[in-house]
C-alpha cells in the first residue's frame, strides 16, 4: 500500500508573493521559484491525502498534478508518509538573549572614548562589534589597545574595517599584528590599499581592497541585491527587520544612530547612556519594520531573504514603512 500523505521536509518552506512563490531551502541555503498553484498543493497536502488533493485540484488532468509532485521528489524537497502528525512544521519563533546584536563604531580616536563605549555595550550583552577606523588619527598602540580591550568582554565576534596606513609599519605586518592581538576578530577589511587581494597568512580573515568604503560608489555596491537564506535570518524576518533589529551605530562624532548613513541621531555617547537610548520606542521603530510591513517589499516572495540595509520611512496613515523615492532599494524589488 502506498503512503497516503506527502510532506515537505521541515527546512523547506514555501512563501507566497503577489505573482509567484518561492521555496526556501533553509538547510541548503538556496531558493526555488515556483508557481503559486504549487504552494496551494503543498498546503493542501499538509492535512489531506495525496489522492484527495489530486481529485480536488486536477480531477480531469491528474498528469499535471503528478508533474508538480514529481518536481518536488526530483529535487528531494519532500517525502511520503502515513503519519503526518509525527512531522510538525519548523518553529518560526525567533529570540536572542542579546539586547544588542550588532554595534558599529566609527572611530578617529578624537571624539569619544571607545573603551567606555565597549563597557556599555558589554552590559547590553552585545554579540558583535564592527569597528570602522581611520588609522591616520590613531597610533599603532591605540589600535592594538582597542583590539585587546575586546578580550575579557562578552562579545562573540569582532570585525574591523581599517584605512590602509603605512605610517603604522610596513603592511601587511601591522595588519597581521592587529589581527593577532584580538582572537575574536572574524574579519578584517583594509580599504584604500594600493592593491587588492586576500592576505597570504590569513586568507579567510583578512582582505585588502583599493576602494574607499566611505565613497558613494562603494556604498552603492555594498547595498546591491543579496540573498541570505538560513533559519536565523528567515525566522527573524517574520517579526523584525534583520538589518536594523537590535543594531546600534556610533558615528565619529559620538552620535547614537540606527545606521551611520542616516542623518537622524537619537543622542550622543558624550551625554547619554546607550542603554537608555536603545530602550526608547522611537529608536526601536525600525527594529519592527519586518518585510511584511514594508510597502513594495511585502508582496515579494523573496522578502524573507533579501538583505536590505536601506533607509525606511514610517507611514503613519498605513502603519507600514516605505523606501524613499530616491532609494536604490526601489530597483532591487523587480
Amino acid at each position: 500500500m502506498n503512503p497516503n500523505y506527502f510532506l515537505l521536509y521541515a527546512h523547506n518552506i514555501p512563501v507566497r508573493g503577489k505573482e509567484r512563490a518561492a521555496l526556501y531551502n533553509l538547510q541548503a541555503g538556496h531558493i526555488l521559484c515556483i508557481p503559486l498553484v504549487l504552494t496551494d498543493l503543498i498546503e493542501a497536502m499538509r492535512t489531506a491525502p495525496v489522492e484527495t488533493v489530486r481529485q480536488q485540484f486536477a480531477p480531469t488532468r491528474p498528469e499535471l498534478f503528478d508533474a508538480y509532485l514529481n518536481f518536488l521528489l526530483r529535487n528531494d524537497l519532500g517525502f511520503y508518509t502515513d503519519e503526518p502528525t509525527l512531522f510538525p512544521p519548523l518553529s518560526l519563533q525567533w529570540d536572542t538573549p542579546h539586547h544588542i546584536q550588532t554595534a558599529v563604531l566609527d572611530l578617529d580616536f578624537d571624539q569619544y572614548d571607545p573603551v567606555a563605549v565597549l563597557d556599555q555595550l558589554d552590559g547590553l550583552q552585545c554579540r558583535h562589534v564592527e569597528y570602522r577606523l581611520q588609522t591616520g588619527r590613531g597610533t599603532a598602540r591605540q589600535l592594538e589597545a582597542l583590539m585587546e580591550a575586546n578580550q575579557g568582554r562578552g562579545f562573540r565576534s569582532v570585525s574591523l574595517l581599517i584605512d590602509y596606513q603605512t605610517a603604522l609599519g610596513q603592511p601587511p605586518q601591522w595588519v597581521h599584528r592587529l589581527y593577532e592581538a584580538c582572537p575574536k576578530i572574524e574579519f578584517m577589511l583594509v580599504y584604500n590599499a594600493p592593491y587588492a587581494g586576500k592576505s597570504r597568512t590569513h586568507p579567510a580573515h583578512i582582505q585588502f581592497i583599493q576602494d574607499d568604503i566611505r565613497s558613494a560608489s562603494y556604498r552603492a555596491s555594498a547595498t546591491r541585491r543579496r540573498h541570505i537564506v538560513n533559519v536565523g535570518y528567515f525566522t527573524e524576518a517574520q517579526q523584525f527587520n534583520p538589518y536594523y533589529n537590535r543594531r546600534v551605530c556610533i558615528s565619529q562624532a559620538g552620535e547614537i544612530k540606527n545606521c551611520l548613513q542616516h542623518r537622524r541621531s537619537f543622542g550622543s555617547v558624550l551625554t547619554d547612556r546607550i542603554d537608555a537610548v536603545v530602550s526608547r520606542a522611537d529608536f526601536r521603530e525600525l527594529w519592527l519594520a519586518s518585510p511584511d510591513r514594508v510597502a513594495g517589499l511585502r508582496d515579494s516572495e523573496l522578502r524573507y531573504c533579501l538583505f536590505m540595509p536601506h533607509e525606511l520611512v514610517a507611514d503613519p496613515e498605513t502603519g507600514l514603512f516605505r523606501f524613499p523615492a530616491s532609494s536604490p532599494a526601489c530597483q532591487l524589488l523587480v
